[in-house]
């Protein structure tokens, strides 16, 4: 049977399937859902399996509350994986269990990891609801009959993908929430009745760009950024697919105009992670000898305004000729568009069908063709010239982007999950 839902105050369980704490968007965007579920007046406490990377991180930081910047309403629990499970981030660890999958068709994961543990925490906690951006907790959730809602963006369908949605017709399991028609499809060929999908955008929380007060100049000697350069800056990872050697040919392309013009030579800051990534590109731009771009580390995500509200400009590109991409180019909603809008700050922004859906060429942003390196720094030029243009498009960006808030996301979630 499953747990009745309550209609005031609930105690809700978010799960998600590691990387908490890190700085990867899949963990602030779940971790985001979960202070919009605890503005509405729910209790919230966020669960996920604690390996050796989390681990580690998880020493550097004073606390996972102090490090997204949520009070202390919302507590974290961090469970370990087995000692195999919990070294599945070493390179050597990843290929064992990586073998163990294949070996056993998945059954490897339901005996070593934590995700059972966490599903008997929520189930003996009485939450009155699960919502989870994993595969094997809300499967297990769903078993024991705890209302749930699963969050999946994913067009991977694997046996563990399989497995969870052909439980849709299940009563616990309350709704599925998405990003893309296409993937709405997908899922409801997988078992889960339309009527259980939502499809919506993803999110951003514009009361803490709000907050952020201070003008650029006070911003940028907070940040130790130049005050007396025209900044151009992308936030963000550095992964395949994020179209991060355009980045190099844009600050070349830059700099060739403002020599040319006699005017001061823009700065693209490059801020992000991982690590390893950031450090190999800032080597291939000593190569190429592009001297006008800097590759800064990531920053916690409550600061994330104020680098966004200290530029001049802000890109966020695509280039379908990258055959390697962490998103599908697709379905994807990203996140940090949606930050860009509310930052108040101009942007240029490739322009896939997903992005052009959101926002217009012209009206909120600039949208130039993917991988056109002439019209992507035509467009950026524009911005840091034609100041009057710029402010419209960027007041017309975050005014749309009020469209798109968490807070209106998970009452959608909390209305499908009755």
């Amino acid at each position: 049977m499953s747990q009745p839902v309550n209609q005031t105050a609930r105690r809700i369980a978010v799960v998600l399937t590691g990387y908490i704490p890190s700085h990867h968007v899949r963990s602030i965007n779940t971790v985001r859902h979960a202070e919009a579920f605890a503005r509405l007046g729910h209790s919230v406490e966020v669960f996920a399996p604690l390996t050796r990377r989390e681990d580690r991180f998880l020493r550097g930081i004073d606390s996972p509350q102090a490090f997204y910047g949520v009070d202390g309403s919302i507590s974290f629990s961090l469970i370990p994986h087995n000692r195999l499970y919990y070294h599945a981030s070493h390179p050597l660890g990843r290929l064992i269990v990586g073998l163990g999958k294949r070996l056993t068709g998945y059954r490897l994961s339901y005996v070593c990891d934590a995700e059972q543990r966490i599903a008997r925490t929520i189930r003996d906690g009485r939450f009155d609801l699960a919502y989870c951006r994993a595969r094997r907790v809300p499967w297990y959730l769903i078993q024991m009959g705890i209302p749930t809602v699963v969050e999946m963006h994913s067009t991977d369908v694997t046996p563990e993908v399989t497995r969870l949605l052909s439980r849709g017709s299940d009563p616990a399991f309350r709704a599925l929430s998405t990003i893309a028609p296409s993937l709405a499809d997908q899922y409801a060929a997988l078992g889960v009745p339309r009527e259980k999908i939502l499809v919506q955008e993803d999110a951003v929380d514009t009361e803490r760009f709000a907050a952020v007060t201070q003008d650029r100049q006070t911003l940028r000697t907070q940040l130790g950024w130049p005050l007396d350069l025209p900044l151009v800056v992308y936030c963000g990872g550095i992964y395949p697919g994020k179209a991060i050697a355009d980045l190099l040919v844009l600050a070349q392309q830059l700099h060739r105009r403002a020599t040319a013009e006699g005017t001061t030579v823009p700065r693209v800051l490059v801020v992000g992670g991982p690590d390893a990534n950031r450090l190999s590109f800032q080597a291939e731009a000593q190569r190429r000898g592009v001297t006008n771009v800097d590759f800064l580390p990531a920053v916690p995500h409550p600061r994330v305004p104020h680098v966004l509200k200290a530029a001049d400009a802000l890109v966020m590109l695509y280039n379908l000729a990258e055959s390697q991409s962490v998103m599908d180019r697709g379905t994807t909603s990203p996140v940090k568009l949606f930050e860009y809008m509310a930052s108040g700050t101009p942007f240029v922004c490739s322009a896939l069908p997903p992005i052009e859906k959101i926002v217009t060429h012209g009206t909120h942003a600039l949208l130039p063709t993917p991988g056109d390196h002439a019209a992507t720094a035509d467009a950026v030029w524009t911005l840091l010239h034609d100041r009057t243009r710029a402010a419209t498009l960027a007041a017309a960006a975050q005014q749309r982007a009020a469209d798109f808030t968490y807070i209106k996301r998970v009452s959608t979630i909390l209305g499908a999950a009755h």
